[in-house]
């Protein structure tokens, strides 16, 4: 048994069997899957679930005791004549068993195989005379007419020369028309119903200061939108710059080198002349 499974069985567990066992001078990893043997596993449970042993060994005594009082009152039941069987009635049975005579077995003996031939009325076992009916119902596809290609109508087309006169032809008319229109004076004539009627002084007044105050909403509307634009466009201008600003880099000024004001002089190292000779060709060198 494992010892995960025999601590589950017994309600405790593995590190309590494993110091058990160690004391006991059995060594054992404290591992659910260690496997202990029969002796190991009864010491463990003599020592934490006694009570465990003792009911799983008395029913096997229970069994084996009933078993053998069953059989020795079966035995006392039976008659001594029943009990043992008769010495005679055995020896004849071994006798018939003795006496059985042996069978002789056929030799297989090879045959070719033979050939029948079978007309296909033998394999009809029906007489020949029977009535063969033969008024079947003829079943027929029923036949699927495809609707042929339908004309709906017909285009004639003009010849070119026609045409041109046809336009030509439309063209006359249509200045003619034009001609006559314009000669017939134009006659407007108006409903009674629909018919202005005269305004009064001051539903003019009032008619016209509405249009005045819709005017200028208009115009306020209008310079709001404009003004809107405006802020909306310089919004973006300083944006568009700030970006501008942030992605030029900056630039360092390096210290610039100083020039030195005069150029050094070779030392000459040479020296003084004494005589007038000596200066005056020093003189003319330099």
């Amino acid at each position: 048994m494992r010892l995960g499974q025999l601590a589950r069985h017994l309600e405790s567990t593995t590190t309590e069997i494993v110091q058990f066992l160690d004391l006991q001078g059995i060594e054992k990893n404290d591992h659910p899957n260690v496997k202990l043997s029969d002796e190991e596993e009864k010491l463990v449970i003599s020592h934490f679930r006694p009570e465990l042993l003792v009911v799983e060994e008395e029913p096997s005594i229970e069994i084996e005791s009933v078993e053998l009082e069953e059989k020795e009152e079966i035995l006392e039941a039976l008659p001594e004549d029943e009990a043992k069987p008769e010495e005679g009635v055995v020896a004849e049975q071994e006798e018939e068993i003795n006496e059985v005579p042996a069978v002789e077995l056929p030799t297989p003996v090879e045959t070719e195989p033979s050939y029948v031939s079978v007309t296909a009325a033998e394999l009809n076992p029906e007489d020949e005379n029977t009535p063969v009916n033969t008024n079947f119902d003829l079943i027929k596809a029923p036949k699927v007419e495809l609707p042929g290609l339908k004309v709906v109508g017909k285009i004639d087309l003009p010849e070119p020369k026609l045409k041109e006169e046809s336009e030509s032809e439309e063209v006359d008319e249509g200045e003619e028309k034009t001609e006559e229109v314009t000669d017939e004076p134009k006659v407007i004539t108006h409903h009674r119903k629909n018919a202005r009627r005269k305004l009064t002084d001051e539903e003019r007044e009032a008619r016209r200061l509405k249009n005045k105050r819709e005017k200028e909403k208009r115009i306020a509307r209008q310079e709001a939108r404009r003004k809107q634009q405006e802020e909306r466009k310089l919004k973006e201008q300083k944006a568009e710059h700030y970006k501008q600003k942030i992605s030029k880099p900056v630039p360092v000024n390096k210290p610039k080198k100083k020039k030195s004001g005069k150029a050094a002089q070779p030392v000459d190292t040479r020296p003084k002349p004494k005589t007038m000779l000596g200066k005056f060709w020093r003189w003319l060198n330099t």
